[in-house]
């Protein structure tokens, strides 16, 4: 594992110039063995605060629907792509301000980016 994150901090750092200061574990799993090697190269462990179950027969609105009973200011989203159930540009549309989906409409009653659906008076329930 430590060899594996060393290789990628080395390419990455060649890429972008700086290393990369997070680190997300493949599907979100971890291990005893990941973090010495998260230490030794000073990096952070990130994972996701809301999540839509996107990767799932879903369709855009459930989506959102359950990502924003979710959402605080800072909150990190987890979105899929490839799904075998095809809904994927929809949902990313949906999901992203100023897409094609609700979020327009839940914009106009308060919800954006940084602020998250209790500030802005709005239920888990409510479209």
């Amino acid at each position: 594992m430590a060899a594996e994150i060393a290789h990628c901090q080395q390419a990455l750092t060649a890429i972008a110039g700086t290393p990369p200061r997070w680190y997300r574990s493949v599907v979100g799993m971890t291990n005893p063995f990941v973090a010495p090697a998260l230490k030794q190269w000073q990096l952070t462990r990130v994972g996701w605060s809301a999540r839509g179950f996107d990767g799932v027969e879903c369709t855009p609105d459930q989506v959102v629907d359950r990502i924003t009973r979710d959402l605080v200011p800072g909150s990190i989203v987890l979105l899929h792509e490839g799904a075998a159930h095809g809904h994927n540009l929809a949902i990313i549309e949906a999901v992203l301000p100023g897409g094609a989906g609700p979020w327009p409409a839940r914009r106009s009653a308060g919800l954006t980016p940084g602020r998250c659906p209790a500030q802005a008076g709005i239920s888990s329930g409510s479209r």
